[in-house]
């Protein structure tokens, strides 16, 4: 870590998912689905969670999906520090597109605060999904790819949970 450093950084995802965007809308807004998805999370009873291949547990989680409401998650690795990651939302437009911020806090560490844009542009009976971040990263030149590296693995178990039911 490089104390004190900031790094700025963009990156934009596009991924294409054979449901329409009121599916993969819904994914984003049932939370249910999204603790599954973004959370790593196969079984709902277990504490024990699978993300980017690395153990953790979901410590809390609460999400109120509405315009200026939050969604908060708190995690830890095993023998790791806790981690915290709060997003509020500031744009919802239903099947079309959400627009949040967010910081990822490890400990007392500030990690990042980040703007994403989610767009969900309708391709025949699919949805290509457009995901944006606008980051800014903390002590950790690095830490922008990471993101973009880990926010892929999220997107493909997004894709994973599409796909439960058809």
């Amino acid at each position: 870590m490089n104390k004190g450093a900031i790094t700025l950084g963009t990156f934009t995802i596009e991924r294409h998912y054979p449901h329409l965007p009121e599916k993969v809308f819904d994914a984003f807004r049932d939370p249910v689905k999204k603790r599954r998805w973004m959370g790593g999370e196969d079984d709902p009873n277990s504490a024990a969670r699978k993300h980017h291949g690395q153990d953790f547990e979901i410590v809390s989680f609460e999400m109120n999906f509405k315009e200026d409401e939050f969604e908060r998650w708190t995690f830890r690795v095993p023998g790791g520090e806790l981690m915290r990651n709060d997003t509020r939302y500031h744009r919802i437009i239903p099947n079309h597109s959400i627009v949040f911020v967010y910081t990822m806090d490890c400990g007392d560490h500030r990690m990042s605060s980040s703007q994403n844009t989610v767009e969900f542009i309708r391709e025949g009976q699919g949805t290509k999904l457009v995901f944006t971040e606008q980051g800014v990263y903390f002590d950790d030149p690095e830490a922008g790819r990471g993101r973009e590296i880990g926010t892929n693995d999220v997107l493909s178990k997004l894709g994973e949970e599409l796909d439960r039911n058809g």
